[in-house]
């Protein structure tokens, strides 16, 4: 008799694996599999060999405490299955005490109903989610930070306390890690009932993960992948959007300093080269992407443009984080205009890493002039250019340990030009025009060419920054042109409260730790800001109970820093625009022509020069933008 065989082509097979580190009593643990040749898989859950329910998700009661947590997948097509896969869970699983998640709760419960008519806009940078592994190797490098937020970072046995979880020091893993935070995350994410909502510092697996959490209710979400055929550059972005009442139109990432070389920013960019070309190079370097994302309103058909940024943290950078919001608006109309969308309302939000309220990428967006006489032109110029080698250095400490490397004025003998006040000679901070003393005393200033000097005074954060006329650096001319955006956008918070900052704080957040008497802590790192077709209904203030706001990331706020959410109502649709309304020309580029012709542009827009077409409101980001003026200071 024959021996037949049976040949199996293309057996259905897991790829991949994924499911949460630490599972939390009441929160979903949802298991990521990729299935191969497959059309559909079965997910069994088990503890301790007691088969708890199948699905790709569970989610742990009381009893399941101290458990370890298994999901077994078998891949099937048709009746052919393939081989099953396993995980568990590295930690058991854990309970947390009610008290602990009260604060955020008791916020998110401030929100009024959502409404029909506008959009519920959520910006938060979520802090990078690495594993536990990571965390613990991360705060074994960094024994200065606090005990309380590090965390545990030995694997529980199986007999584990069933008592829940209500300080950092009780978790079996670091505080920084994933494993704890991705939960309460989406667990406040879900409390807004937001319709769009736009994360930073979200690395790809917790972002497909928190989709899979999100996805159950109606929220839909786009990862920003990087820049093709770039290395160096930050993935960071996750948008989602309600599915009910928005539809995907198109995605985009842009790297920020490419966008120097866009036809839309060739005044710019000569006038940038030509006079500091160190700071060009500069800008090129930096890693920061925005995620443009365009989404189109169900019910009326309304185009809605949103642009998440994370801009440069660097301390002197203010000058870069203006540019690099005013190459992300250019580009976001470019963008528009060759999907052939034009007008449309914009959302633009994210961690703009603001010191200051008056700080020039809020001034620029806010439709207010940076002048040419800003400081932020002054302490920036540097940026790019190596440090000088001299025998004798500033007496100024630079960035930590690090001494200044500027050469001290020969009237002082200590200090360079940044870090010597023009008014009594001592030490000054090189972010400010004169000393904390002379502002504070409102010194005469007539002498040493400065002007709004009562600025520097933190404890009086409703003056506007110090500027500089024209007291010149040694080291030559530098970059300092009037920025303008006509019929700027709208900051939500400022729009609602009065102010931008979220909060003004009498202590560090990331410590916990109080500031001198008189000193508050300025919250304005983060801002939603919208096209003026959108009126602001409500933004949701900051935690009542400001206590639970020490040495974040803490089990209650699990980033360092808190969510923005406003609500944003549109008005009635505006009429076609009129010839009048029809776009400025773009600015002349100098006459000064350079040796070397830009590189290539490395992004996907091709400049079009719009038609006229329906604004959706009366300075939408169609009629807002090609007016940019860059003039010489």
């Amino acid at each position: 008799m024959a021996t037949e065989w049976v040949v199996a082509v293309n057996t259905p097979f897991v790829a991949s694996l994924m499911i949460p580190e630490l599972p939390l009593v009441g929160h979903p643990v949802v298991a990521l599999a990729e299935l191969r040749f497959a059309d559909g898989g079965v997910w069994t859950w088990t503890k301790d060999g007691t088969v708890l329910g199948q699905g790709e998700s569970y989610t742990p009661i009381l009893s399941d405490v101290g458990c370890m947590l298994c999901v077994s997948v078998v891949p099937m097509r048709g009746e052919l299955e393939g081989t099953a896969t396993t995980a568990t869970c590295p930690f058991a699983v854990m309970a947390i005490a009610p008290a602990v998640l009260t604060p955020l709760e008791s916020r998110a419960a401030m929100l009024p109903p959502a409404s029909e008519d506008g959009l519920r806009v959520v910006s938060y940078n979520v802090l990078w989610g690495v594993s536990s592994d990571s965390a613990a190797k991360k705060d074994a490098a960094m024994p200065d930070k606090l005990p309380q937020q590090k965390g545990g970072g030995s694997m529980p046995s199986v007999d584990a306390s069933t008592t829940p979880i209500s300080a950092v020091d009780e978790l079996p893993c670091s505080i920084y890690a994933a494993a704890y935070r991705q939960h309460v995350l989406a667990h406040e994410l879900i409390l807004y009932r937001a319709d769009l909502v736009c994360v930073q510092e979200m690395t790809e697996v917790p972002f497909k993960l928190l989709a899979a959490r999100l996805a159950p209710h109606g929220l839909r979400g786009a990862y920003g992948h990087p820049t093709a055929g770039r290395s160096g550059v930050t993935l960071e972005f996750g948008t989602f959007w309600r599915e009910s009442k928005l539809s995907l139109q198109g995605s985009a990432v842009w790297h920020l300093g490419s966008l120097l070389d866009e036809p839309h920013s060739s005044g710019l960019r000569r006038e940038l080269e030509t006079v500091a070309p160190a700071l060009a190079t500069f800008l090129r370097d930096q890693p920061h992407q925005a995620q443009a994302t365009l989404l189109r309103t169900r019910a009326e058909g309304r185009p809605v443009l949103c642009v998440n940024v994370h801009l440069i943290q660097n301390t002197i950078a203010a000058n870069c984080r203006t540019l690099q919001a005013m190459l992300a608006v250019r580009q976001a109309h470019s963008w528009a205009v060759a999907l052939g969308v034009g007008a449309s309302s914009l959302v633009l939000c994210g961690d703009m890493n603001c010191y200051h309220p008056s700080d020039g990428v809020l001034t620029y967006l806010a439709g207010r002039a940076v002048p040419s006489s800003s400081y932020e032109w002054v302490y920036g110029r540097q940026l790019g250019k190596r440090p000088m080698r001299c025998s004798r250095s500033c007496a100024a400490v630079w960035r930590r340990d690090d001494a200044c490397p500027g050469l001290p004025l020969k009237d002082s003998g200590f200090f360079c030009w940044d870090h010597t006040c023009p008014l009594c000679g001592c030490e000054k901070h090189n972010k400010y025009p004169t000393c904390f003393k002379c502002a504070q005393d409102r010194h005469a200033t007539a002498h040493h060419d400065l002007h709004d000097l009562a600025a520097p005074d933190l404890a009086a954060p409703d003056l506007a920054a110090p500027a500089l006329a024209s007291r010149t650096p040694p080291d030559g001319p530098y970059f300092s042109p009037t920025l303008t955006l006509p019929n700027g956008l709208r900051n939500a918070y400022e729009a609602a409260t009065g102010a931008s900052p979220l909060a003004w704080l009498p202590f560090r957040p990331s410590t916990g730790g109080a500031l001198e008497p008189g000193q508050l802590w300025v919250e304005c790192r983060d801002h939603i800001f919208c096209s003026d077709d959108f009126s602001v209904a409500y933004a949701l203030p900051p935690p009542s109970a400001q206590d639970s706001m020490r040495g974040m990331p803490n089990l209650t706020w699990v980033s360092d820093h808190l969510a923005m959410v406003a609500d944003l109502v549109w008005g009635p649709l505006a009429p076609p625009l009129s010839k009048s309304d029809e776009l400025p020309e773009a600015p002349k580029p100098p006459v000064k022509r350079q040796k070397s012709e830009p590189s290539p542009s490395t992004t996907s827009s091709v400049w079009v020069q719009p038609e006229k077409q329906r604004s959706w409101g009366a300075s939408s980001l169609l009629r807002a933008l090609p007016g940019d003026r860059v003039r010489d200071g």
